[in-house]
C-alpha cells in the first residue's frame, strides 16, 4: 500500500466507509448513502446472535469483518487481575473487527461478543 494511500484509509477509517473493501487505487473518499451501505451487505449472510455469545475469541485467525445490523457488540480484553476491560461498543450500522480488513492475518488478541440479541452480517475479506 502505497504512503499516500495508507493516509487516505487511516483518514477515513473512523468513518467506516464499505469503499475500503475495494482496491486502494480504486476507493472513493465520498460518503456511501445508507441505501448503498445496506445493498452492499445485503450479498452476504447474516446471522443472529443470542445476548451474551461470543463471535470472536483470541487466536482467531480472522479474514471476516462483521456489519451489524441490529443490536450492540462489544470488544474486550481480559486484565491481569482478571477483570473484563470493555475497549469499544459497536452499534447498528458498524463494522468489527475493521482492522482486518487492512492487515495480513494474524491472531485476533480480543474476544467480541453481543450485549444484547443482534444481527450481524460476515463478508470475508
Amino acid at each position: 500500500m502505497t504512503q499516500t494511500c495508507f493516509y487516505h484509509v487511516i483518514q477515513i477509517t473512523e468513518n467506516l466507509y464499505v469503499r475500503l473493501l475495494q482496491r486502494c487505487d480504486k476507493m472513493s473518499l465520498l460518503p456511501m448513502p445508507k441505501t448503498s451501505f445496506e445493498t452492499f451487505f445485503s450479498k452476504y449472510p447474516s446471522r443472529t446472535y443470542k445476548k451474551n455469545w461470543s463471535i470472536v475469541n483470541p487466536g482467531d485467525n480472522l479474514r471476516t469483518i462483521y456489519y451489524i445490523r441490529r443490536g450492540y457488540v462489544r470488544l474486550y480484553s481480559i486484565s491481569r487481575e482478571g477483570e473484563e476491560l470493555t475497549l469499544i461498543v459497536y452499534k447498528p450500522g458498524e463494522i468489527f473487527p475493521f482492522i482486518v480488513a487492512l492487515t495480513p492475518p494474524t491472531p485476533f488478541r480480543y474476544w467480541v461478543e453481543t450485549m444484547t440479541p443482534s444481527e450481524n452480517v460476515s463478508v470475508p475479506v
